[in-house]
């Protein structure tokens, strides 16, 4: 880092230049110029010392030197510092002060066009008269907007280019000596002026068609699009997602469209330009026929049931539904594992109005399943139906448990001394469920009740205080629901 005498100096008058050691440096290499470009560099030190490099000079007129150093050894050199001015004065009496170079900064960046933002920078020294503050569409500053600022240390712009635009600032301070040196460049990107389309177009097209016809779907124009954006739906309108659609020219307002299969179209279209996107249009539905759509309808929505909503992952089970008129052709089922049916996955099922879905289709266990029907006919398609659930379980069983484990502990048992209730395990069983009772065979309710994992058979540890009677119970359980009770197991409770 190079570092500079504070303000400027007088000509004839000795200042030093100095900058940061660098490790592996043999040497160091220091430059000055008249312009911070560079382009006419002469060298005025070439050597190992950092600190402390001497300079007097004497020009005729007043001028801003540049400097900048760089290091270098056997390997190379490195880049070159940062650069540092100093504006060397004639005065009458060899001790006028020019001002420093100002620190410039602005308040947004980027910001909208025909918004305020303020470029301001620090005061400088030596008794300032007025700023001039340049600004320019390039940072060479060969077309600038000039700006005498007397009084202040900030400026508020407001502009409105026509295209985003970078500006260049800087700015330099002058007192009865002359100008500083310029301050570091500061830009901001100003976008252009212009706002979103506010009107949807008009969208016109015919309302059916035959099939194996080209037909146009037009719309009107709108002041200040740049294109618009038409998105295409098949036997749907919600556009979600869309089944496709094209982003066009602004001198194109017509669609021209070709279908060989009986379906309904959905249309709408949007203005669009840099400035963001229009509403979209009233939705237009073309209806494709092979009749030409004189006298046809789309079927209307069916309902599916289903045999079982929980069934056992080997097992099958049966989907049905509801016959769907006019002249159905096709009852297309969709399947999926989510509910809002991302894959988009259906099978057609011919004229059958009911279907037999076994794991031989690769479904997987312990998942659910969603089913839907949709139907068809010369026309298109109908509706999407209602939709139903069905879960496959992985027990190696299917139902609930359906034998009631066999319970065994000690009777009589001693009080203050523990004992262990066990029961046997059932095949399909998930958990089991553990009740005692101070009240034979009433267990209405239970004085506790305790489920266990299916992996622990008994080996329940109990402990009394007092004499009494206690009545155990237990049975098997599982998603499916819950297995018949136990043998009642009578424990009574003594000193001895």
């Amino acid at each position: 880092t190079l570092n500079t005498p504070q303000g400027s100096v007088a000509s004839g008058t000795n200042f030093y230049l100095s900058w940061s050691s660098q490790t592996t440096a043999t040497n160091y290499y220091l430059q000055r110029d008249t312009a911070d470009s560079f382009n006419n560099p002469v060298e005025i030190y070439s050597g190992p010392s950092y600190a402390d490099i001497l300079q007097n000079i004497a020009p005729n007129i007043n001028t801003t030197y540049y400097y900048r150093v760089r290091a270098g050894n056997t390997c190379g050199n490195s880049p070159w510092s940062n650069y540092i001015s100093v504006a060397v004065t004639v005065g009458s009496n060899g001790n006028c002060i020019l001002p420093i170079a100002p620190t410039l900064s602005v308040s947004k960046d980027p910001v909208d066009g025909n918004t305020n933002f303020t470029v301001s920078w620090t005061t400088g020294n030596s008794d300032i008269i007025k700023y001039a503050l340049e600004r320019d569409t390039n940072n060479t500053f060969n077309n600038t907007s000039s700006f005498n600022i007397t009084n202040s240390t900030q400026y508020t712009q407001n502009l409105a280019p026509s295209i985003d635009t970078h500006y260049y600032y800087r700015v330099r301070g002058q007192n009865s000596c002359g100008y500083g040196a310029w301050s570091t460049t500061q830009s901001v990107k100003v976008y252009k002026v212009g706002v979103a389309p506010t009107s949807a177009p008009v969208l016109t097209g015919p309302s059916s068609v035959a099939t194996n016809q080209y037909f146009n779907v037009s719309w009107t124009s709108v002041s200040g699009a740049t294109g618009y954006t038409i998105e295409i739906d098949k036997n749907k309108s919600d556009f979600n997602p869309p089944y496709g659609g094209h982003t066009l020219l602004s001198s194109i307002l017509t669609l021209q469209e070709y279908y060989s299969f009986a379906d309904t179209w959905y249309y709408r279209v949007r203005a669009d330009n840099d400035f963001g996107r229009g509403p979209w249009s009233a939705t237009l539905s073309v209806r494709l026929a092979t009749d030409g759509g004189s006298s046809c309808d789309l079927p209307t929505a069916v309902t599916i049931n289903t045999s079982a909503s929980t069934v056992n992952a080997n097992d099958s089970f049966n989907l049905s539904w509801t016959a769907g008129s006019p002249s159905i052709t096709t009852y297309f089922m969709g399947s999926d594992t989510s509910s809002s049916f991302p894959n988009n996955f259906a099978i057609s099922q011919g004229l059958n109005t009911q279907a037999t879905i076994t794991n031989n289709l690769g479904l997987l266990s312990d998942t659910t399943y969603y089913y839907r029907i949709k139907t068809q006919n010369s026309c298109g398609y109908g509706p999407w139906s209602n939709t139903v659930s069905v879960i496959l379980k992985a027990e190696s069983a299917n139902g609930a448990p359906t034998i009631a484990p066999i319970l065994s502990g000690p009777s009589p048992a001693k009080i203050n001394v523990s004992f262990n209730i066990d029961w046997t395990s059932i095949s399909n069983a998930t958990t089991y469920r553990l009740e005692m009772d101070k009240t034979f065979s009433a267990f209405n309710p239970a004085f506790f009740s305790y489920q266990f994992p299916s992996y622990i058979l008994g080996g329940y540890n109990d402990y009394a205080t007092t004499t009494e009677i206690r009545y155990y119970r237990v049975r098997a359980e599982n998603s499916y629901g819950s297995g018949p009770w136990s043998n009642i197991l009578q424990i009574v409770l003594t000193q001895n």
